[in-house]
């Protein structure tokens, strides 16, 4: 959580610094790689599946930074640019989404028997 509160601030700042996207794109692929590797490294499920001594989390995290570094390398046209458009009318569907995403995802119902109902035993 703070390490993608960190990458996206490192990011936003280099969105206003006029650099490429492809930079950017490239940054965020790593740099989340990277963060998800260490932490799911400290990250205790006991019904992880685990290959070649690392989680399948970490696989998925090696992935992205392989992502990444093909993203840099790749030729893009360097002129493109995305601009962002502040309009208010996205701003309420955005907020209801984002409590239901979080409704969703951290919800627990301990008394349920019910697959998926609880985040712990």
């Amino acid at each position: 959580m703070l390490a993608n509160l960190v990458i996206g601030m490192f990011l936003w700042r280099l969105w206003y610094s006029n650099v490429a996207l492809t930079l950017i794109l490239s940054l965020y692929f790593i740099l989340i790689g990277l963060s998800r590797f260490v932490e799911e490294a400290y990250r205790g499920e006991l019904q992880t599946p685990i290959y070649y001594k690392l989680k399948i989390y970490q696989w998925t995290s090696i992935a992205f930074v392989v992502i990444g570094i093909i993203i840099s390398i790749l030729p893009f046209d360097d002129g493109a640019s995305l601009k962002l458009i502040w309009n208010c009318e996205y701003l309420i569907p955005c907020i209801l989404l984002g409590l239901f995403t979080a409704f969703a995802a951290g919800m627990d119902f301990p008394e349920s028997n019910s697959r998926f109902s609880r985040l712990s035993d």
